[in-house]
């Protein structure tokens, strides 16, 4: 399996020292460690933050050939942990990606045909390249992260396959999954902490419980983006394969090949206890991309 991440890499500074942090990094360090073939394509500033992020790419074999170098200043957090929980204090949202996004090439564009997935979201502020992406038929997930307007999802629905919410309450979750799916999103993926996750897709709403954790967690940040690849992963590995329809409304509209809707049920459920899996390792390692 080929994965792009696309998008943004921030340094999440903790008291003791700063980790390689930014939903798309972490998603695309965690796919790796679970076995994909990965490459992240973004912009970086070449400050002192730089081999943070460079060094664990280099260290895992992640492609990073198209990456933009510019002057100016990486993202940066301060973050501080409460019984494993973070709390960010403060930052420059975003920095260099906020100031200057990242605008696609055609030659980033063909670079992407060659990937199985390309994931992407809303910190990498690349929302206006979603529909080019989607006509050239790369499949794309995306992170909603939390509280996003039905408008947003209304309008990014249709270049996308995969979503991930963000949510606090399991029952918030499953609402929120099935109201995506009804604007378009053809599998949406709404996340819960502690309680669990749900999925709405072709077949239908799943939800499923959480990992109890045997130990007190060390540090939950990127959970949610280490339950997303266990998720994908497994999702992806499972010998079917899902493709949007082309379609002229908000209705979903997806295929998914060589799977009827009670396998696909199936997949959906070893994918989530992957997932959960998944998430609950990172959660006993520091920083969102562990050790």
């Amino acid at each position: 399996m080929r994965i792009c991440g696309l998008g943004e890499a921030i340094a999440d500074c903790y008291p003791d020292g700063p980790h390689p942090g930014g939903d798309t990094y972490i998603f695309t360090v965690r796919m790796k460690k679970l076995g994909a073939d990965a490459a992240f394509l973004g912009k970086l500033a070449k400050d002192d933050y730089l081999p943070l992020f460079l060094n664990p790419l280099d260290a895992l074999g992640i492609d990073h050939s198209r990456l933009r170098l510019e002057e100016g200043e990486n993202g940066y957090t301060q973050i501080t942990l409460e019984n494993g929980n973070p709390r960010i204090r403060c930052g420059n949202q975003g920095g260099i990606i906020r100031e200057r996004p990242l605008t696609l090439s055609e030659e980033d564009l063909l670079y992407l045909e060659g990937f199985d997935l390309v994931h992407t979201g809303r910190y990498a502020r690349l929302d206006s390249e979603l529909p080019a992406l989607a006509k050239r038929g790369i499949r794309l997930s995306y992170d909603f992260s939390r509280n996003p307007d039905e408008e947003t999802i209304r309008r990014l629905a249709p270049s996308l396959l995969y979503g991930l919410f963000s949510c606090d309450r399991l029952a918030f979750a499953e609402d929120l999954a099935g109201k995506a799916h009804a604007l378009g999103l053809p599998f949406a993926i709404a996340t819960a902490g502690a309680e669990g996750a749900a999925v709405c897709s072709p077949a239908g709403l799943i939800t499923a419980p959480a990992l109890p954790l045997k130990e007190k967690p060390v540090d939950t940040l990127g959970c949610g983006n280490a339950f997303l690849a266990g998720f994908l992963f497994s999702l992806e590995s499972s010998g079917w394969r899902a493709e949007r329809k082309p379609q002229d409304d908000a209705a979903c509209s997806a295929s998914v090949s060589g799977c009827s809707a009670e396998r696909l049920a199936e997949h959906i459920r070893a994918a989530l206890r992957a997932g959960h899996r998944s998430a609950a390792a990172c959660a006993m390692e520091p920083g969102g991309i562990g050790r």
